[in-house]
């Protein structure tokens, strides 16, 4: 494997990685929202 192609793979683990990073932050803001409205005001 030469540096281009390690860091081609490298660069497509970050790229897969921002994106889950991107989901999750979606699942808690939603969770927190869905959170703040059972609580009694």
């Amino acid at each position: 494997m030469n540096v281009s192609e390690l860091l081609r793979l490298l660069q497509a683990e970050h790229d897969e990685t921002a994106a889950r990073a991107g989901n999750l932050r979606g699942q808690i803001e939603h969770l927190t929202t869905a959170l703040a409205e059972t609580r009694p005001a």
